[in-house]
């Protein structure tokens, strides 16, 4: 049912990256999803999750929106849609587990200006998904004007999924501090492997600067879809920084690393920096390892304990199965619909699906208007210009010149509409906005007598709006378009 409102509804299902299609408690409870007008200020509608992951919001106003969905212990994600009137979407949100958490506490000391801060980095280690840390994340540098100093930071994938595609940035947007690194892409840091990244740092003027070395990554989820990894960025503060809160004295802070005795196994580094006479104190790493479910990787002879197109062939060891090849059981449904993601060496990749789809089009099994990528019939086969009828429908005909007392007629924008209702892929807005635009800048325009073009004017957004509304209810567009559109999609 469609209503002269224009809106559509929106349905949200939120599930977790990193755990099987075959796992019932994939789905995330009580996410945060927020959708956003792009179109109207202040219009934000948001909703929760339910236990099966699933949340709705009814009657969403047509236009452009952006949407935000997040949860706890999860990473969010966001993106932008376009709500159609009378179309309703089901939207699958994927999120990844968050791997990594740091913590930052600062407590002042009986020294003025004299504070001591820790850093607690926390990472999961039976997870089947890359958890990268970066060590230090922050480093302090005494420099000069002009000077250059080398430093070095790692990247170490702690989980047990391979991070791959992984970009460092080392742009600045401060023009006094130049970096340089001899790398900006790493493909693959396979689990429990270090990259080490050295880093050249010239500052032009003294004072105190921020260094950022940005980062991105992905991996390919349990749920066998690719996935977008936040990373904590290396930052350094250089130029005047002093021990003891003296900056005249231009010496950096001291480091030293221990290893043991910050409970639980975990490893602690403790680096002492200052930050010319505000802060001045000491980072501590704790860095320890959390059980999230209690389980083992893998089961031999079991590959639904492995992700989609694996099997386990060691008690934790999941390598890829050939023998799924081709498959899509276990992978996650595409979301287009001309493609389905099938297995292939070990990852669920997408492969077109379009002679079986095209195949159950022709036959009606498809929604004409769930494709989106349609495909035109030729124009010797079908021409929409052949078929128009002025203004109205052939069941419901309306007269071309609504004014009997001027001279004027609606049958050319009112043709127009109708083709354009039936040339494939056209956007039914954009139909019903030229309906509008051509009896006003072609029909209106043109007439000289006020009174008559008052008339005009008015009769134009009658008849452009009773068509827009009009073709919701008979379904003008949905039959345009079958009549012009001969395939789903294009055959790949």
């Amino acid at each position: 049912t469609v209503t002269a409102s224009k809106s559509a509804n929106i349905y949200f299902t939120v599930v977790n990256a990193d755990k099987l299609v075959t796992d019932a408690t994939r789905f995330i409870e009580n996410a945060a999803i927020t959708l956003t007008s792009l179109d109207i200020a202040g219009l934000s509608l948001t909703a929760k999750s339910n236990s099966a992951g699933y949340a709705a919001l009814a009657a969403v106003p047509s236009g452009k929106y952006s949407y935000t969905v997040s949860a706890s212990g999860a990473q969010g994600v966001s993106g932008n849609i376009t709500v159609e009137p009378g179309i309703d979407q089901n939207l699958n949100m994927v999120l990844p587990t968050s791997m990594v958490t740091y913590t930052w506490s600062v407590t002042p000391t009986t020294i003025t200006d004299n504070y001591n801060v820790q850093l607690d980095v926390t990472y999961k280690t039976d997870v089947a998904a890359p958890a990268v840390v970066v060590s230090p994340v922050l480093e302090t540098i005494a420099m000069t004007d002009g000077q250059t100093v080398y430093t070095q930071y790692t990247i170490t994938n702690k989980g047990l999924v391979a991070v791959k595609n992984f970009t460092l940035d080392a742009t600045q947007s401060d023009p006094a501090v130049k970096v340089e690194i001899p790398f900006t892409s790493i493909e693959e840091i396979s689990a429990g492997q270090t990259i080490t990244v050295p880093v050249k740092i010239y500052l032009e003027h003294a004072s105190t600067h921020d260094v950022t070395i940005k980062h991105k990554c992905g991996y390919m989820c349990a749920a066998g879809v690719w996935t977008d990894l936040t990373v904590e960025p290396w930052k350094a503060v250089v130029g005047s920084v002093s021990n003891s809160g003296n900056s005249s004295s231009g010496t950096s802070g001291t480091a030293s690393s221990t290893v043991g005795g910050s409970g639980s196994g975990g490893n602690t580094t403790s680096t002492s920096y200052v930050v010319g006479s505000a802060v001045t104190g000491s980072i501590s790493v704790n860095t320890s390892q959390t059980s999230v479910c209690g389980t083992k990787a893998c089961t031999v002879g079991d590959s639904t304990t492995c992700p989609p197109c694996q099997q386990c062939i060691a008690e934790g060891i999941c390598v890829a199965d050939s023998s799924q090849d081709g498959l899509t059981q276990r992978c996650e449904p595409s979301m287009e619909i001309c493609k389905k993601n099938v297995c292939q060496a070990g990852s669920c990749i997408a492969v077109s699906n379009a002679a079986e789809i095209n195949a159950k089009f022709s036959n009606g099994a498809i929604d004409v208007l769930s494709c989106p990528n349609r495909v035109a019939k030729p124009q010797s086969e079908y021409n929409p210009w052949n078929y128009v009828n002025g203004c109205g429908t052939v069941k419901s005909k309306v007269p071309d010149n609504p004014d009997l007392s001027c001279n004027y007629s609606f049958k050319v924008p009112c043709d127009g509409h109708d083709a354009c209702y039936g040339t494939c892929n056209n956007n039914k807005l954009g139909c019903d906005l030229a309906l509008s635009t051509d009896a006003m800048t072609k029909v209106c325009a043109n007439i000289d007598s006020p009174v008559c073009k008052t008339s005009c004017i008015l009769a134009a957004q009658v008849y452009a709006s009773g068509a827009s509304i009009g073709a919701d209810f008979t379904g003008a567009y949905k039959d345009g378009q079958i009549a012009g559109c001969g395939q789903c999609g294009p055959n790949d």
